[in-house]
């Protein structure tokens, strides 16, 4: 194991970086200036960008609950409007099983009256 752990030592020693490194990396910064990328590429615009999206996505999710609601709304008026329907209707038929009722009860006392 000695070996192996010397090997890897050796392997992984701090070595000084060449003396030319620093000047391409420095020259390689200064190349990729703001002033040279493509506006596309420029932070404040992939900023500006971020926020529009995220703004029209905003936007459109609430217009869509709003449409929800309003369709909401509107079923609920219809199922109001056909239950007032039905509740008018059902008194109508309702009078008419009374009338028959109360006009068969007064026939039937008059025959009894009769005989």
């Amino acid at each position: 194991m000695d070996d192996l752990e010397q090997a890897l030592r050796t392997a992984l020693q701090r070595e000084p970086a060449p003396e030319y490194l620093a000047g391409r990396i420095l020259s390689r910064v200064g190349q990729e200036s703001i002033a040279t990328l493509p506006w596309w590429r420029m932070p404040r615009v992939r900023w500006a960008t971020a926020v529009a999206l995220a703004a029209c996505v905003t936007v459109g999710v609430l217009e869509r609950e709003r449409e929800q609601r309003l369709r909401g709304e509107q079923a609920r008026q219809q199922v109001l409007l056909a239950l007032r329907i039905t509740g008018s209707k059902l008194r109508g038929v309702q009078r008419q099983v009374v009338q028959q009722f109360s006009d068969s009860n007064a026939s039937d006392s008059n025959e009894r009256g009769r005989q």
